[in-house]
């Protein structure tokens, strides 16, 4: 028997409409209505089509557990039961962060969202099975971490990026926070962009490092931007 909340789960992460997966097994829409409210049952015969059509397995669509590989290196399970590594969360609102263990093909959903600047919030499903619907609004950050990332940060990776949230410019300034001389000196990023960090992180004398008081960076006064943040704090 396929349970209706795993229809409906499987259908909203997969961001499809009744009326396309309806179109996708040929059915109407009133059917496949009927189908995911519970009110009639969905034949066994069509039970493997409308797992294909979701994008999930029959033993999802059962309610029943599925196994998942915990190391990612069994290449007979699909990308949904790889385990990936971590989505942690910060918010802008105060609320508690958030750390959620993903699977590989839950990492690419994830990504596909935070691409979408239409979406007013981003659908996370956990590999300890919580469904998890975050405001954009009220994110601050979002950082993907795999396991095999070891004790690097991304700065370490080339173009390689993880897929992150403001984006990957962000964590390249925050990882250089602890070197500022090295941050301007490189020249790497623009005025705007180190401001745009300094928005989110207050700097200090401490965190500053014996910065002197005035260092030039693309014509960007130190002082001037730590001013500047002060304001807008």
């Amino acid at each position: 028997m396929v349970r209706k909340n795993a229809m409906k789960r499987a259908r909203r992460l997969a961001r499809l409409t009744q009326s396309e997966i309806a179109k996708r097994l040929g059915l109407s829409q009133s059917t496949y209505h009927r189908w995911e409210s519970g009110e009639i049952e969905v034949p066994e015969a069509k039970v493997i089509s409308l797992s294909e059509a979701l994008g999930v397995s029959v033993e999802y669509l059962r309610g029943q557990p599925e196994p998942f590989d915990i190391e990612g290196m069994d290449e007979q399970l699909p990308a949904d039961r790889k385990n990936y590594g971590f989505a942690a969360i910060h918010f802008s609102t105060g609320c508690p962060p958030l750390l959620l263990p993903i699977s590989d093909g839950e990492r690419s959903r994830i990504l596909i969202q935070l691409d979408d600047a239409d979406t007013l919030g981003i659908v996370i499903q956990s590999l300890d099975n919580r469904t998890v619907y975050i405001r954009r609004a009220a994110m601050g950050d979002m950082y993907l971490t795999g396991h095999e990332v070891g004790e690097g940060g991304p700065e370490e990776y080339g173009d390689q990026y993880l897929g992150v949230a403001p984006d990957d410019t962000f964590w390249r300034i925050v990882s250089q926070l602890d070197s500022p001389h090295d941050l301007l000196a490189k020249a790497e990023f623009t005025e705007e962009e180190v401001l745009a960090v300094f928005t989110h992180i207050r700097p200090s004398s401490p965190a500053l490092g014996g910065t002197p008081s005035r260092v030039e960076f693309e014509g960007l006064d130190w002082d001037a931007v730590v001013a500047s943040v002060d304001k807008k704090i």
